[in-house]
């Protein structure tokens, strides 16, 4: 669902963006390094999501925003005990969801769509790299058990 709702919501909070939207989305970008930087993997999982959210809010598409908060859309817990990031510069995170701001910022909506579609991929991709099966593959009672 991310990979369907989230890049249509970058494109059209671009293009209703707001002065305000830009210094927020780049706030929770400096929370995500500092949140990766402190290995406080809850803060950037909540960070990460409200990010996301307030993309999705910006749109300003009544339809999309319901469809987004209905799905139950998580970001949350599954990192899978965030070894890559371990291994990574501590804005790595934050640096995929700068692109998709500086696209917003300079009212390119196609490459805000395009940046959030492949920012939503690799994390799809490195999900399944940790259930060790393709998404589309699993039951999604799979995902659930792997959490508990």
């Amino acid at each position: 669902m991310r990979r369907i709702l989230e890049p249509t919501a970058a494109r059209l909070a671009t293009l209703r963006r707001t002065r305000a939207l830009i210094p927020a989305l780049r706030r929770l970008c400096n929370q995500m390094t500092q949140a990766t930087k402190a290995g406080d993997w809850a803060r950037l999982d909540q960070t990460d999501y409200q990010f996301h959210w307030a993309i999705v809010q910006a749109s300003r598409h009544r339809r999309l925003i319901r469809a987004y908060d209905h799905c139950h859309i998580q970001i949350t817990g599954l990192r899978a005990g965030y070894a890559h990031l371990r291994e990574l510069p501590p804005d790595t995170t934050a640096a995929e969801h700068k692109l998709i701001v500086d696209c917003i910022g300079r009212g390119d909506a196609r490459g805000a769509e395009k940046a959030t579609c492949d920012h939503v991929s690799r994390a799809q991709r490195c999900l399944e790299k940790h259930l060790g099966s393709r998404l589309e593959e699993i039951d999604p009672t799979e995902i659930a058990r792997t959490r508990e």
